[in-house]
């Protein structure tokens, strides 16, 4: 039995202003896997993230989350449905402490009890951020500082986390600690929607791939399907 589909868009048309930059993507994230998009730069990757998050309205087509109409809805409705958005970057409060910043995370939860149980459960994912509890984010290392970035997003439980480049201008060894949260994240149950440039890296995890190039999907399928297509690679992928 396949999973649940837990969002998606069919034929999304959108961009900025009166440029179109999507020319009727249709994609679909199922639950308890990492779907990632890929593709060359100013392909439209990052617009169709933007539009499933909420951040963009589409010009036409629909945006479903478990089967109901979402089309349009801003991100702050977006986000108490449970759909995460984390654009690219590292993005932290580097004047607040650790946990200060796990509770900006929080802001969308009702009362204070479910506000500390989400971040103690942050704390069970990431034991190192114990530690670091009360130390200002800013002075932290990378590492430590992507990890916040995923404590701050989990602390409000989402169902699926929307992820725009999380390798972008990390170290490699911080780049690895990441895509290990990831995956260590998914195997617990989160469902993950990655744009991203470290083709590599993102197909070692995915489940199911999307290219995107030019405003329109090009493939769709499990990372053992393009690997075997071999134009698609060096056309798209430079493999």
């Amino acid at each position: 039995m396949a999973p649940e589909v837990i969002l998606q868009v069919d034929n999304g048309v959108g961009g900025y202003g009166r440029l179109e930059v999507l020319h009727g993507v249709s994609l679909a994230a199922q639950q308890g896997q990492i779907t990632a998009i890929i593709g060359p730069n100013g392909a439209g990757k990052s617009t169709l993230l933007k539009i499933l998050a909420g951040v963009l309205k589409p010009f036409s087509g629909h945006v479903r989350f478990h089967g109901g109409e979402v089309t349009g809805l801003p991100p702050h409705t977006m986000l108490r449905k449970g759909i995460m958005y984390i654009p690219q970057g590292p993005r932290v409060f580097p004047r607040l402490s650790v946990r200060e910043n796990l509770q900006m995370g929080g802001y969308s939860l009702s009362g204070r009890a479910a506000l500390q149980e989400g971040v103690e459960q942050i704390y069970r994912l990431f034991p190192e951020l114990r530690q670091h509890q009360a130390q200002l984010a800013g002075t932290l290392s990378g590492g430590q500082r992507a990890m916040v970035n995923f404590g701050m997003a989990m602390v409000s439980r989402p169902q699926i986390i929307l992820l725009d480049e999380p390798s972008a201008g990390l170290a490699p060894k911080v780049l690895a600690n990441v895509f290990h949260h990831i995956a260590d994240l998914n195997a617990r149950g989160m469902t993950f929607l990655i744009v991203e440039q470290n083709i590599r890296k993102v197909m070692e995890i995915a489940h199911q791939v999307y290219i995107i190039d030019k405003g329109r999907s090009v493939f769709t399928g499990p990372p053992t399907e393009l690997k075997t297509r071999q134009e698609l690679m060096r056309l798209y992928l430079r493999l």
